[in-house]
């Protein structure tokens, strides 16, 4: 399983079985049942994010066209163009404090951060935070990527914060500052969380904890 945004789940039809846990190796679930019994004629099924993870995914559907759809209403344009960059020049660095402790994860999580500003921007400037995704959090020379945390000896953290910084230095000549935060400790670590770090979904309607959906 690689690092995804859904706790996996295993279903007997509609009916949730409950949310195993992962092997070290993260490709292996297992899920104590205890006494509870399951009917052999139930469609069991393991899910993460409303997809099915033990069978084939149906095919695409071709879209249909919309042969008669109108074209939207232009809006007016802005009297500033967000692409075009203004004169200031961007001045980057990079932090690292001392690891902190937070609810649930058993292990320091880091505070590392690349910092954008607009070098000789006059008065209080605007402030942009970037986080980047959930993804492997560490790597080695030979290439290989994991989901662990602390990483592995030889491995170290996968720099996902500084994949802004093209985005950011945009930003610093419009006269933003700009941190974008490293989040390996959190990706490391959330599948421990009720949640596993993602949102949960019951067999028809998304949680609360989804609000994108």
């Amino acid at each position: 399983m690689p690092t995804g945004d859904a706790r996996v789940e295993f279903y007997a039809g509609d009916t949730l079985l409950g949310r195993p846990v992962a092997a070290k190796d993260r490709r292996s679930f297992r899920l104590p049942l205890d006494e509870a019994r399951i009917d052999t004629t139930a469609d069991l099924r393991v899910v993460a994010g409303g997809r099915r993870l033990d069978a084939a995914a149906p095919a695409a559907r071709p879209a249909r066209l919309a042969a008669r759809a109108q074209p939207p209403t232009p809006l007016p344009a802005n009297k500033v163009d967000a692409g075009v960059p203004v004169p200031y020049r961007a001045s980057s660095g990079e932090y690292t404090l001392k690891s902190v402790r937070l609810p649930g994860c058993p292990a320091p999580v880091e505070m590392r951060a690349t910092v954008v500003g607009p070098a000789g921007a006059p008065g209080k400037r605007p402030l942009a935070l970037f986080l980047h995704g959930r993804h492997y959090t560490c790597f080695n020379a030979a290439g290989d990527t994991d989901g662990e945390w602390p990483c592995k000896p030889g491995g170290q953290p996968v720099p996902s914060h500084q994949g802004y910084l093209r985005a950011q230095k945009h930003l610093a000549s419009q006269g933003y500052v700009t941190l974008s935060i490293a989040a390996n400790g959190i990706n490391g670590q959330d599948h421990l969380a009720e949640d596993g770090g993602g949102c949960s979904y019951p067999s028809r309607a998304p949680t609360r904890s989804c609000p994108e959906w």
